[in-house]
């Protein structure tokens, strides 16, 4: 049978400190190995452009610009000007 009285009541209390922080621990140890995994999950699957951005010397620019029409009204590449006003 079990023991009741301030024994019994401390041999519990120290079960579940025991329990609490075991399982912190195994708490811990599990989430940083799912953060690790996901970490080298996502730098494995890396799309070609960021490939080629990380591939690059340092220093080395590079503008890259679709292919424009010509519009019939005449050959203007530099856009729509639009006036703005500064309201108060």
């Amino acid at each position: 049978m079990t023991e009741l009285g301030p024994a019994g009541f401390l041999k519990t209390i120290l079960y579940l400190v025991a329990f609490y922080y075991v399982g912190k621990f195994l708490f811990k140890w599990w989430l940083k190995r799912k953060i690790n995994s996901h970490a080298q999950k996502m730098n494995s699957t890396v799309d070609p452009d960021q490939a080629e951005q990380i591939k690059k010397d340092e220093g080395h620019v590079s503008i890259k610009r679709k292919q424009h029409h010509t519009n019939s009204k005449g050959s203007q590449s530099s856009g729509d000007y639009v006036d703005f006003e500064e309201v108060e």
